[in-house]
């Protein structure tokens, strides 16, 4: 895999990964750390599987990156990427998600330690050939809309 390639992956992954200032699915009662590392997962695995109907679920009305990109040229990245050949992996290292229970509305941040592959998928991370994988860590936004 090319340079080009891999910052092309990385940066469609960043972009699947940090559509995490989001509409959570917070209710009252629910354990809100529990419910956001499960959307954490539920984002990595809809990446694999190329589901952008989830993903632009997830993403905030509000949404910009870093770049000012909001939800449709998110959208367009996301439809780009997913039509191009290769499975895409997402191989989540660590998460941790601290909630601030004070705000109003609810608020959270998560750090996000991930390896992101295009190929085939591999048994054990060892198994990566380090040219083929971008290991990215993601500092995520999350509110209650």
């Amino acid at each position: 895999m090319n340079k080009k390639t891999a910052a092309l992956i990385a940066g469609v992954i960043t972009v699947v990964v940090l559509f995490f200032v989001i509409r959570s699915q917070l209710k009252q009662g629910d354990d809100d750390e529990q419910v956001l590392l499960g959307l954490i997962d539920q984002a990595a695995a809809a990446a694999e599987k190329r589901d952008l109907k989830l993903l632009k679920g997830l993403l905030s009305a509000d949404y910009k990156d870093s770049a000012g990109r909001g939800q449709k040229e998110i959208n367009q990245l996301l439809t780009w990427q997913f039509l191009r050949g290769g499975k895409i992996s997402v191989y989540i290292l660590d998460k941790t998600v601290l909630v601030n229970p004070a705000a109003e509305p609810r608020t959270a941040t998560a750090k996000v330690q991930t390896v992101i592959t295009r190929g085939a998928k591999v048994k054990r991370l060892s198994d990566i050939v380090p040219d083929q994988a971008r290991s990215l860590t993601f500092d995520l936004s999350f509110s209650k809309e």
